[in-house]
Order: structure tokens, then C-alpha cells, then sequence
């Protein structure tokens, strides 16, 4: 199911969660945090009586976004943005570095022949 969990001195460590799950087996949902909103439950079971499963999209923000517990909410995780975002220009740096060296060496066989 995806759930992690450590080991600590009286038990384990891990995040409270429901897992809502479709009438076929498949999981439907994660609601995070130890307390919930009587309408996102309800709305949890019945999209996964339906059979829904949430968009790839979801899962995506999720990446973006980090449950708060103090406040209840979910806040955007500045930290993951920012990792992410240098992530992709470094890669995008380093592909431009080798298709330049690839295109120098095309050039190089042409003067040369």
C-alpha cells in the first residue's frame, strides 16, 4: 500500500492515514493526518464505491504539497519545488553541453574528410 513506517523506542513512527479502497481492491485514496473532515470522507467513499481513482495530476501536487497538522491543511513544500526545478535545469544544462560536444565532433569529420 505504500505506507512507511520506522522503528522508535516504544513502537513504530509513521504518518495517519486512511486508505480508501475501490470495491475491487484498488486504492481509491490517502487521507492524511489524524483528524478528517466528515465531507472529504464521504466524498473518498464515494468516489471509490465508483470505482474512481484519483488522476495522475493529484499525485503530482501531492509532490508539491506537504500536509500541515498544526493548521490542518495542505501548504505548498517550497523546499521540494525548488529541488525539482534546479533538477530540471541541470539536466537541461547537461543536455545542452552534450549536444554541443556531439555537434563539434559532426563538424570536425566534415572539415576533415
Amino acid at each position: 500500500m505504500g505506507f512507511y513506517f520506522r522503528a522508535a523506542d516504544s513502537g513504530f513512527a509513521h504518518a495517519g492515514a486512511i486508505i480508501v479502497l475501490t470495491p475491487q481492491g484498488v486504492v481509491s485514496r490517502y487521507i492524511y493526518g489524524v483528524s478528517f473532515l466528515p465531507a472529504d470522507i464521504q466524498m473518498a467513499l464515494q468516489e471509490a464505491a465508483a470505482g474512481e481513482v484519483h488522476p495522475t495530476m493529484s499525485r503530482i501536487l501531492a509532490l508539491c504539497y506537504s500536509y500541515d497538522p498544526d493548521g490542518r491543511r495542505y501548504v505548498l513544500n517550497i523546499t521540494r519545488v525548488t529541488g525539482a526545478a534546479v533538477l530540471v535545469v541541470a539536466a537541461g544544462f547537461v543536455m545542452f553541453l552534450l549536444k554541443g560536444k556531439f555537434r563539434g565532433n559532426k563538424e570536425k569529420t566534415r572539415l576533415s574528410a
